[in-house]
């Protein structure tokens, strides 16, 4: 025992209790050891690891970049093929264009000959129409003019009649009118002169009523101051 197990017995610890904490310290010791050895183990292998991880990583890249290098090949024969079909499909596609091109071409110099004829004859036909038109025009405004003479002669006549008519009927209106102006004059003087006789006896009855009643006012007069002159 150790001069530690025996101040721990001094301590107050039992001698088993001591011993078995001796025994745990020297395991613990010893698990020491064996974790630095085997740190220095792990360590080791570590650094095999990853030089062989080094060496796989350069073999890869190195298989990586002619994979690559193949692929940028076969990439450029690609698009060298796909840039020569292109080509040629431009090319067809060109040669199709121009031919339809030059057929739509030719369709329009044939439709411009087919409109340039239609347009002509139908310049002729409305030529032909106008032509007719104006014929007709021409004698329509000789038959109105024809028409408006007549109507005018007619309506002159018409005229011509109508005012001897009116003058007629105007005549004998002046006529009636004079006949019955004489009448109602007649008619007027006679009405005047009743009027006149009935006017006098009117005055006359008045002026004969105004003396007998200023004779009765004098008699009535005369008789009341004899009456006074008796008393």
């Amino acid at each position: 025992m150790t001069v530690h197990a025996f101040r721990l017995e001094d301590a107050g610890f039992t001698r088993p209790q001591v011993e078995a904490l001796a025994a745990f310290l020297d395991v613990q010791s010893a698990s020491r050891a064996d974790l630095i050895q085997a740190k220095g183990d792990l360590q080791a292998d570590i650094a095999e690891l990853r030089a062989e991880v080094k060496e796989d990583i350069t073999e890869l890249r190195a298989e990586v970049k002619e994979d690559i290098t193949e692929l940028r090949a076969e990439v450029k024969e690609d698009i060298a093929e796909l840039r020569a079909e292109v080509k040629e499909d431009i090319a067809e596609l060109r040669a199709e264009v121009k031919e339809d091109i030059a057929k739509v071409r030719s369709e329009m110099s044939e439709l411009r000959t087919e409109l340039k004829d239609d347009i002509a004859a139908l310049r002729t036909e409305v030529k032909e129409d106008i032509a007719r038109v104006r014929s007709e025009m021409s004698e329509l405004r000789t038959e109105i003019k024809e028409d408006i003479a007549a109507l005018r002669t007619e309506v002159k006549d018409e005229i011509s009649e109508l005012r001897t008519n009116l003058q007629g009927q105007i005549t004998d209106l002046g006529r009636e009118t004079r006949a019955e102006f004489a009448q109602v004059r007649v008619e007027i003087k006679a009405g005047l002169a009743e009027t006149k006789a009935d006017l006098l006896k009117w005055m006359v009855g008045t002026v004969l009523a105004a003396v007998l009643v200023n004779a009765a006012v004098v008699v009535t007069t005369m008789f009341g101051l004899a009456r006074l002159l008796v008393k």
